[in-house]
């Protein structure tokens, strides 16, 4: 069988029911053929069960299964979740399942785990830290990493101390008082960008550090850094030292701006995502994608700029597909809705696809993120689609298969 999954066909094996729906909107004259065809052919009802007008049924061709459950909608393509005509079956109700499709939407700033479930992991870097020892463990790793701070478990009770204190005004960083108050004053680093700019043969840049605890100046000198030693303490009073690089600002921006205008790279199939010169390294960072592996991307890279670029393949496309959670659902006879949030931070709908067995239906919705840098936009969108089933939901459970989880019906998350 096929179906279409974000407009394409896809193969589906035997004896599973898949269905995947692409959100897209339809052009201006189906939708005004939606609300006309909705207006005519909006469910009578008589008694507990709606019926459908006659001649509705002859436009739309309603295709009724043996459950009672209109399984499509002919000859209108798009969305699938622009309206529904469903029936209820003999008896008029399904297991208390809602029958009205046309229910009002969740709000997302009322009710936003109708969209987007709680978090199934408790992380272990959420902020503030849970308790004072993962404050300390939390504390030891970053300072290790970060480099230039002391780790001795006095110092690192004192940071913990500070970063519980609800007034503590640097969340996600690891530092005492007296570190979270020093700084560089910003008198001697316009001093040594001066230097720098004035010796541009040796300038490689600078980067904010720590030494012994204290917060430092790194001054990059391509050549021999002891010949600068001297005049940079005295002009940062000695909150500033030296260090070799490779090459100049001026080398690794030359570098960059070549990599940005190479036709070569796009004829060979190649789109590069982020240029960073990296002066501490001596190279420009390059992450791109295109092509079917990473080797020919840097081989590539590799014969056009040698060792000056260090090249990082991200995959053949500028998004990869990615397993999304839902919130909640609601269905009529045989049409299920699921809500879903995405953020504001470039992801897309990739597609919706359900699986079905006689005690659970496994729904899959996929994503579409960026593979390079994001934003940090807070909040999300409120989405949903649609899926047909064999038959109604009944008393089975629904699954989100991207965490393996029940979730619960928009119905009973309201009623909680």
């Amino acid at each position: 069988a096929q179906v279409r999954r974000s407009g394409a066909a896809v193969e589906v094996r035997p004896g599973v029911l898949e269905h995947a729906v692409a959100r897209e909107p339809p052009v201006r004259g189906e939708r005004q053929q939606r609300h006309e065809l909705l207006r005519a052919a909006r469910p009578v009802r008589t008694g507990d069960a709606p019926a459908v007008e006659p001649h509705a049924q002859t436009a739309e061709q309603l295709d009724v299964d043996g459950h009672g459950c209109l399984r499509r909608v002919a000859q209108l393509d798009g969305p699938l979740h622009a309206f529904t005509l469903n029936r209820a079956p003999e008896g008029g109700q399904t297991d208390g399942v809602l029958h009205d499709v046309r229910v009002e939407a969740p709000s997302p700033q009322e009710e936003p785990e109708a969209y987007v479930p709680p978090a199934v992991d408790a992380a272990e870097d959420w902020w503030p830290p849970p308790t004072r020892e993962a404050a300390i463990e939390q504390a030891r790793r970053a300072r290790l990493a970060e480099g230039g701070l002391p780790v001795d478990e006095p110092t690192l009770h004192r940071v913990a101390e500070a970063i519980l204190d609800p007034g503590y005004a640097l969340p996600g960083l690891f530092y005492t008082p007296e570190e979270a108050a020093d700084a560089v004053p910003d008198k001697v680093l316009v001093a040594v960008d001066e230097y720098l700019r004035g010796h541009p043969g040796i300038d490689g840049g600078q980067r904010l550090g720590w030494r012994d605890g204290r917060r430092t100046l790194f001054v990059g000198i391509v050549g021999d850094p002891a010949g600068h030693a001297d005049a940079v303490a005295k002009l940062s009073a000695g909150r500033a030292t030296v260090e070799s690089r490779v090459r100049t600002r001026d080398e690794l921006k030359a570098v960059a701006t070549r990599i940005r205008e190479d036709r070569a790279l796009r004829e060979a199939g190649f789109q590069w995502i982020v240029i960073s010169p990296d002066p501490i390294e001596g190279v420009v960072a390059v992450k791109i994608v295109g092509g079917t592996s990473e080797a020919p991307a840097r081989e590539l890279i590799a014969s056009r700029y040698g060792p000056a670029v260090r090249v990082r393949w991200l995959g053949p496309s500028a998004r990869r597909e990615a397993p999304h959670p839902f919130g909640s659902w609601t269905s009529e006879d045989c049409r299920l809705r699921i809500f879903f949030g995405l953020d504001h931070n470039g992801a897309r709908f990739g597609s919706a696809a359900v699986e079905e067995s006689t005690d659970r239906i496994e729904v899959s919705l996929t994503k579409l993120v960026p593979v390079g840098p994001r934003t940090l936009i807070g909040g999300f969108q409120s989405l949903h689609t649609d899926l047909d089933l064999r038959q109604p939901v009944g008393s089975r459970e629904v699954i989100d298969a991207s965490t393996g989880q029940a979730r619960p019906s928009l119905a009973r998350l309201r009623g909680r």
